[in-house]
């Protein structure tokens, strides 16, 4: 697959220990027509020489312009979130490298232009590289001028970067949370295999571990990290979020979905405010009725007889209703999987799961009633329908 790059490929290599009838442990092949041409075995001249044993392969790019076209989340964006004049900016060879391949277990050096080479990848460096050059590397961000929301994240990403190990001390993974799942169709959390980029998965920043997918075209990879230390990662996520002040709703199905613990976890919204476990529990200590609305209907809606501009500027939620993602998906992570796959946990996994849990430790004998139509607020005067999932306390005596 070295030819893809180009028709001149130098292998130098150095045996570990010289045979008793070799006069010389190194030799070079040479390729410098492809494999259109015979390819020569010679003597490696003393620039060549490698110092201990091993192989370096070189490779002069036949099309390196058409190479660096490639344009990945180098996007030149104002503060106000939007793309500039100058639209896309292409990479350069460095990083180019490090964004294909950016877990390797080798070294790699570029040099382009006829400057000297400069090393890119050191062998397993990603495992304890700083967090920011290591999203750097992943992301290729090319000296942008981001949106505010952007430069948070982003900031945010890099201080709660944390390894994912098993009880053998083996890193899986090198990752925090992405809190904004990503940026112009792409993220900065990578599944290598071999250490070459995969596939990216969602709601990541950051390298995992991983291993192809069964598909024909290679196109995406799956995580091979033990569910059991992504659970033991999600909970010091939580750890590191709170302290920073920096743990909101929109994360809490993505840590419930590797099992980890929810007492921290923001769940619902209810009159405009996030509300924590503790905070529903005190909700539910004063009411006996809520109703439960998925947040993907808290927007409008085609058949509300209102417009999406009076919508957004005059609702006026009822109190009885607490919004929360209430969606069941199995996998909000690889597109093409199902993982994480069927595992077994005594956890809860969703935020439906939780509150649930909750409901029944404050109304044991709650009633609920799904896909109830009911006015979930007005706007200037004007009901809004949606359906909901009723739940009351049972009345005393019944």
């Amino acid at each position: 697959s070295v030819f893809m790059l180009g028709d001149q490929v130098r292998v130098v290599t150095r045996r570990m220990e010289r045979g008793g009838d070799d006069d010389q442990d190194q030799w070079v092949l040479e390729f410098r027509n492809g494999t259109a041409t015979r390819p020569m075995l010679r003597s490696p001249q003393q620039s060549e020489c490698l110092t201990r044993h091993g192989t370096r392969v070189s490779v002069r790019l036949t099309h390196k312009e058409e190479l660096l076209r490639l344009r990945i989340l180098g996007l030149r964006i104002s503060k106000h979130g939007k793309i500039g004049d100058q639209g896309f900016d292409s990479l350069n060879l460095s990083q180019l490298v490090g964004y294909l391949a950016p877990a390797l277990e080798i070294d790699v050096w570029a040099g382009e232009s006829g400057d000297s080479p400069i090393q890119v990848v050191k062998a397993g460096d990603w495992r304890s590289m700083d967090p920011q050059h290591l999203l750097d590397r992943i992301a290729a961000v090319i000296d942008v001028d981001h949106s505010e929301a952007y430069q948070l994240a982003y900031q945010t990403a890099s201080v709660t970067v944390d390894n994912i190990t098993d009880q053998n001390g083996r890193i899986w993974g090198r990752c925090s949370l992405w809190q904004r799942y990503t940026l112009f169709g792409r993220s900065p959390g990578v599944v290598v295999v071999g250490g070459i980029r995969a596939g990216e998965i969602s709601g990541f920043a950051g390298v995992l571990i991983g291993r192809q997918q069964d598909q024909l075209d290679r196109s995406g990879a799956v995580p091979d990290a033990p569910i059991e230390s992504m659970r033991a990662w999600a909970n010091r996520q939580i750890k590191l979020l709170y302290d920073l002040k920096a743990l909101k709703r929109e994360l809490s199905p993505t840590l419930l979905a590797f099992g980890s613990d929810f007492e921290r976890l923001i769940l619902v919204n209810h009159s405009g405010k996030s509300l924590s476990v503790d905070a529903l529990r005190r909700e539910l200590s004063d009411r006996d009725e809520i109703w439960l609305l998925d947040q993907h209907m808290m927007s409008h809606k085609s058949e509300d007889e209102v417009t999406k501009s009076d919508f957004e500027s005059w609702f006026v939620r009822d109190s009885r209703v607490f919004v929360a993602d209430l969606s069941q998906s199995q996998n909000p992570f690889v597109i093409t999987s199902f993982w994480p796959f069927d595992i077994k946990l005594d956890a809860l996994r969703s935020v439906a799961d939780v509150i649930s849990h909750v409901v029944n430790e404050f109304w044991p004998d709650a009633i609920g009633e799904e896909d109830q139509v009911r006015e979930v607020g007005h706007v200037s005067g004007t009901e809004i329908l949606r359906e909901v999932t009723v739940i009351r306390r049972k009345p005393t005596g019944d």
